[in-house]
């Protein structure tokens, strides 16, 4: 078995490039730290598989495909570690009540009259707020409300807590 040969500052620099590119495309929901990890194990292993060639077009196609996949599979892990009794979900009981959080909003078959009540009470909250609810409404990502808010990763979710803390003390209110 061949001994394969340390990386040199030049090949480090490209790869770490190389990688940073791929997780700005790839890598969306992810920490850089653990898609760059992920990253320079998949191609070390490529490496290793197609002969050490720094060069071949090979080797760089095949890297590719691997770091994207590998940035696939840890996205899948993550998620599946996020499950629907989390803090943010709309799926828990508050308080007394047995239904969930979900059954108070409105859907496109709902009660007409208690859709049109909540949504006027919800237009109370601040703008962007409001403007957080629907895009949750309508089912957008956490990462497109992001961009779409044009607010930072941090008061995206301070406002979801926030909101969650509104949306229970507003229904304690209407029952």
């Amino acid at each position: 078995m061949m001994k394969q040969r340390e990386m040199s500052a030049y090949e480090y620099a490209q790869v770490n490039n190389f990688i940073y590119r791929l997780y700005k495309k790839y890598g969306k929901g992810l920490e850089y730290e653990e898609c760059r990890s992920i990253g320079f194990l998949e191609y070390v292993e490529v490496r290793r598989q197609y002969g050490d060639e720094y060069n071949s077009e090979y080797l760089w196609f095949y890297a590719a495909k691997r770091i994207i996949n590998a940035f696939g599979e840890a996205r899948r892990v993550r998620n599946e570690r996020i499950h629907l009794e989390a803090r943010l979900s709309l799926n828990q009981c508050i308080g007394e009540s047995k239904e969930p959080v979900y059954t108070f909003l409105p859907t496109k078959r709902n009660n007409f009259d208690r859709s049109v009540c909540l949504w006027c009470d919800l237009k109370k909250f601040e703008k962007k707020d409001y403007q957080l609810l629907r895009g949750l409404y309508w089912g957008a990502d956490d990462w497109e409300l992001i961009d779409w808010l044009r607010i930072s990763t941090n008061e995206y979710f301070e406002r979801k807590c926030i909101l969650k803390e509104n949306l229970q003390e507003y229904l304690v209110e209407w029952m």
